[in-house]
């Protein structure tokens, strides 16, 4: 009898936890989703965009043979139009530029620069919604002496520049530019070579 007993306990304590571990459920951690990061958006300058131009230019011009005098500083502005290309922070592209300048060579009140036509190639770095940038390329311009002679003046432009983004289709900016041009006058044997600094603000549409 004492040794049934003993046996019927031992059956009943291992069975007991056989019965509660078959009971018990494993327990499950909650998987918590990461948010993904969120990015910012990065400004785009690559398009087409046409603007405006206001700002001062001066210089100097020589006539040879003849004496080099300055060039008034005066009021200039104009328009452009052009195409940017992004690869990563580096832009490129290419534009179009006139615009009228008011400055004459001292002594000649009457003498005046109709227009000054420029082509450029630009390169720049962006930074988000800053891009600087340097340009450079050919130019023409119209010039009209004291005698109210017309005449081509051929040559170079050059300059760099800084714009910021205002928003995805508005950009402002500040740029030096630079002219080299030179050509024959209409008096004979004499040529007219001019250099000419401007500082000018921009406002361009972006599309």
């Amino acid at each position: 009898m004492k040794t049934y007993l003993l046996a019927t306990t031992a059956a009943v304590l291992m069975a007991g936890p056989l019965m509660a571990g078959g009971l018990v459920q494993p327990t499950v951690e909650p998987v918590i989703a990461t948010p993904a990061p969120v990015v910012a958006p990065v400004y785009d300058w690559s398009g087409a965009y046409v603007g405006a131009t206001g700002g001062w230019q001066f210089g100097s011009s020589t006539l040879d043979p003849g004496a080099t005098v300055d060039v008034d500083g005066a009021a200039s502005y104009g328009a452009f139009a052009g195409y940017n290309f992004q690869n990563g922070n580096m832009v490129y592209g290419g534009e179009l530029a006139a615009g009228l300048y008011n400055g004459f060579p001292v002594g000649s009140p009457t003498a005046s620069y109709d227009y000054v036509i420029d082509a450029k190639a630009r390169a720049g770095i962006a930074m988000d919604n800053v891009l600087l940038y340097g340009f450079a390329g050919p130019s023409l311009a119209s010039f009209t002496d004291a005698g109210a002679n017309q005449y081509n003046l051929l040559g170079a432009n050059f300059g760099v520049g800084g714009e910021y983004g205002v928003t995805d289709n508005l950009s402002v900016g500040l740029e030096y530019i630079g002219h080299y041009l030179t050509g024959d006058t209409a008096a004979p044997a004499t040529t007219q070579t001019d250099w000419l600094h401007g500082v000018q603000a921009r406002v361009a549409l972006r599309f």
